[in-house]
This record gives C-alpha cells, structure tokens and sequence, in this order.
C-alpha cells in the first residue's frame, strides 16, 4: 500500500472517529426530564414555624461570562454562548445575615475568564460584609463559588464563620489555583443526618 493511501485512510478513520465522539457527546446526550417538581410552601412553613427564618435574599453580582453551551446545558453545541453569572448571595434575618458562595477574586477571574465583565467594587463591598456575617456557606467548591475566600487570605480571617463539609474539602478543589492546605486548615463539619 503507498504511503498516500495509507494517510488518506488514517485522515478518514481520525474524522470518522471524531464525528462519532462529537455525536455521543455532545448530540446524544438526552436532557434530564421535567418530572413537574414543586415546592409545598405551606408545609416548608409550618415545618419551620418556631424558628428563626429568613426575611429576604439579595445577591451581589461578581462578575459575568458568555461560555460555550455545551459546556454548560446537556444537548448543548460548543459555538453558542451561554451566559452566566458569578454572584454571592445574603440572606439576611431579623438582626443577622449568612453568605452563600463567594464568587472569586479579581486574580482568578483574569486567569479563567480574560476578558469577561468583572465588578471590583461589589467584590469590595461583599469582602467587607464577610466580617459580620455569621455564617458563610459554599454549595460546591469549583473556583468561581469558593473563590472570593479562598483566593486571597481572607479565609485566616474567616475561618470560625465558614462552613465546609468533608466532603467539599476534599472534592475537587483546583490545586493550580488554590493551596489545598489552606482549605484544609478550615475546621470542616459533618452533616447530621
């Protein structure tokens, strides 16, 4: 066989092979179901009657981003953008707040989003109203919800009002951006069941 068939037939097997993969990967993949979920409120309420509840939720947006869909949304292509944001979010009580999330410094946003809207005065305000929250609280700790606290000292400062599970500790934390010691010096608290 000549040389030149022999590319000519590795070239096709590659695109053969790639279209495939883009296919199940990207085209194949079926979005979750709406099983028409919903939330009893009344009952949320009465569960919760004698205790202490929340009044109102604000959030502070960070910094904003357009990523590829399909990066983001089951079914989605790689050339559409999707928009998202990275926001912080109170929840203030009769005489206290907790945060939940912490977006991500100035730092990080320019090392994984370049370019992309970020708002350094809200971050500075949101820092400052970290010192008198009682409780901080991440839902997962990817860099852009982990990040305003970690990504700088503030977590030295912080470390008796912040709230980490073992299991957030020792997820997926992005050791090229974050000292994963650092995470681990936080007194982590287990879930009661």
């Amino acid at each position: 066989m000549k040389r030149e068939t022999l590319y000519k037939i590795l070239i096709f097997d590659f695109i053969i092979t790639i279209a495939i993969l883009y296919f199940i990967f990207f085209m194949f993949t079926p979005s979750p179901d709406d099983r028409g979920f919903s939330i009893d409120i009344n009952k949320l309420r009465s569960i919760t009657e004698n205790q202490n509840r929340p009044i109102s939720i604000q959030k502070i947006l960070i910094g904003e981003g357009n990523f590829p869909e399909g990066a983001i949304i089951a079914n989605g292509n790689l050339w559409n953008k999707y928009p998202l944001v990275f926001v912080a979010y109170k929840i203030n009580y009769q005489n206290e707040y907790i945060y939940i999330d912490s977006a991500h410094t100035f730092e990080i946003h320019q090392k994984l989003f370049k370019d992309q809207p970020y708002f350094k005065e809200n971050f500075e305000k949101f820092k400052n109203e970290l010192y008198k929250a009682k409780l901080i609280l991440f839902t997962h700790e990817h860099p852009d919800h982990i990040g305003g606290v970690f990504g700088n000292a503030l977590f030295k400062d912080l470390n008796n009002k912040i709230f980490l599970t073992v299991e957030q500790q020792n997820g997926n934390i992005d050791e090229d951006i974050f000292n994963k010691n650092s995470i681990h010096r936080v007194e982590a608290k287990k879930i009661q069941n």
